[in-house]
């Protein structure tokens, strides 16, 4: 790090940590012989169901004898249908892994192998778990070509490879691929990525706008509280623009560039909404649906960020410092970096897009956030994150060695504490 000149090509860089955690996963796998657990048994069910049944009945999934629903079997009455809590786009995303592992299962069996066709081998099981590892690697890649727009390119690779080793990613891509969590954080980058080339690329191009509305129309089905995130890119993406609704001229291509982004995007909601409709009868959360409350006016912001059970800082205090950097980082963007308007934009959407989801998340019942790693509601916030990481990192680049060396010496602390509590927590769990 002192002068950080080593060149490591990204491609390597990005394949060397893809593999690395597969095989980390793979290891984990063959040690509990198989990779559906937890939550991943109502992300499966839907892969599976769309896949093999033609439908979103879970019934038979809930039954499984290998592989049940963890909390049981609880039918809709109005309809017939198996209950979930849980939102589609997980499920959807889990599908082109799930379609290799059955061509792998049925070339098997042409071959005149025994490997189970019911979608449930562990052939089929790798193969989408493989894939999730995917999305969480590609996601970091989103997050260096968001860095690099701003930072050098060793700084950005400096900066994504200490958010993935300080932070619950690491978790979620190694150990427990198969969550909504590496979804999710591969469509928060993806988004923030796709906004930051349009703030700084003009005009809007149509398509583009088309892919960022699909993209954030996905990150708002996989987890729904992204929703206020797919909001706030919006209008960070739009700030500059509002000033034309008093532009007579130019009224009529802010409206086109809205509705190019606003009805791709809806058209995403509504697989979710048209699913939730098919099992409930209903257009609403599946979580409301199924009783949760928030307590909106007593959020318990202390144990989403300081206590051991959950808090975010706890498992992660390089976060921590990362919004630290985020608060520097805006009183020096006019004097060393490009596009300072669109930068001071960002940082304060970083902001508002943090603050906004540790309000939801503190106000959320305890009981849904104690396990199975740290505060994992927050992984949609690392991609905003990671900025300021990349700002104390390119600062302590120019410090003396005594700095950067304590700077080293604190990031291999945070690494060790991050692999200390996945190990406490796998021996509880």
């Amino acid at each position: 790090m002192p002068k950080l000149q080593v060149r490591i090509k990204p491609i390597i860089f990005f394949l060397g940590l893809f593999f690395l955690s597969a095989f980390t996963y793979l290891l984990g796998v063959k040690h509990v012989g198989f990779a559906i657990w937890g939550d991943s048994h109502y992300y499966y069910a839907y892969t599976r169901s769309i896949v093999m049944d033609r439908d979103i009945n879970f019934i038979n999934e809930a039954r499984q004898r290998k592989y049940p629903f963890p909390n049981g079997l609880k039918i809709v009455k109005q309809t017939g249908y198996a209950a979930t809590n849980f939102s589609p786009g997980t499920g959807l995303l889990w599908i082109p892994g799930f379609l290799i592992g059955q061509m792998l299962a049925f070339s098997d069996h042409w071959l005149g192998g025994a490997i189970s066709l019911d979608g449930y081998s562990l052939i089929t099981q790798l193969a989408v778990g493989i894939s999730t590892i995917a999305m969480s690697v590609l996601g970091l890649y989103f997050v260096f070509l968001s860095l690099k727009l701003f930072f050098a390119q060793n700084i950005a690779l400096l900066a994504t490879l200490a958010l993935f080793l300080t932070s619950q990613i690491f978790y979620y891509t190694t150990i427990d691929p198969m969550n909504s969590h590496s979804a999710e954080f591969l469509f928060a980058s993806l988004c923030l990525w796709l906004v930051l080339k349009l703030k700084l690329n003009q005009p809007k191009q149509k398509i583009s706008l088309a892919v960022l509305g699909v993209s954030l129309g996905f990150l708002s089905i996989i987890r729904n509280q992204d929703f206020l995130t797919a909001t706030a890119l919006i209008i960070f993406l739009f700030a500059a623009d509002f000033r034309w609704l008093f532009l007579r001229q130019k009224r009529r291509q802010l409206w086109q560039n809205f509705l190019n982004l606003i009805l791709p995007l809806m058209a995403i909601i509504a697989i979710q909404l048209s699913f939730t409709w098919i099992i409930y009868r209903q257009i609403n959360s599946p979580y409301l649906i199924n009783g949760a409350k928030f307590d909106w006016f007593h959020p318990d912001i202390f144990r989403v960020l300081f206590t051991a059970n959950n808090g975010f800082w706890y498992y992660a205090p390089a976060m921590f410092c990362a919004l630290i950097g985020l608060g520097f980082f805006y009183g020096k963007v006019y004097h060393q970096f490009k596009h300072p308007r669109v930068l001071k934009q960002l940082i304060l959407t970083s902001f508002v897009v943090f603050l906004l989801q540790v309000y939801l998340i503190a106000s959320w019942p305890a009981e849904v956030l104690g396990g199975p790693y740290g505060s994992r509601m927050f992984t949609g916030t690392l991609p905003f994150l990671s900025f300021g990481l990349a700002w104390l990192i390119n600062w302590f680049k120019d410090r003396s060695r005594k700095w950067q060396f304590s700077a080293i010496g604190l990031l291999i602390a945070f690494f060790v504490w991050n692999v200390w509590q996945i190990y406490w927590m796998l021996l509880i769990w």
